[in-house]
C-alpha cells in the first residue's frame, strides 16, 4: 500500500475569490490551480502553525474547473 499524499494550504493566505491557495511544485510559492500543487507525503510536510495539510484524493474529489477572467481577451 502506498503512502497517502497531501496538498499543504497556507491558512494566512486564505482564498482567492472562492479558491484555495496551495503550496506550489517545486516550493516556488502557492497556486490556486491544484493541478500545479505539491504533493506531500506525511514525512514531507513544511513547519508552520498556519499550514494545513488536506489529503489529495478527498480534493482532487472536489475540483471545479473554470476559465480565469484574467486569461480572456476583449471581447469580439
Amino acid at each position: 500500500m502506498s503512502e497517502r499524499e497531501y496538498y499543504v494550504h497556507d491558512a494566512t493566505r486564505h482564498t482567492v475569490g472562492n479558491s484555495m491557495i496551495w503550496w506550489k511544485w517545486n516550493n516556488r510559492g502557492y497556486v490556486c490551480d491544484v493541478r500545479q500543487a505539491r504533493r506531500f507525503k506525511e514525512h514531507e510536510f513544511p513547519k508552520g502553525d498556519d499550514l494545513v495539510a488536506y489529503p489529495c484524493d478527498e480534493i482532487d474529489a472536489r475540483v471545479e474547473h473554470h476559465v480565469d477572467i484574467q486569461s480572456v481577451g476583449k471581447p469580439a
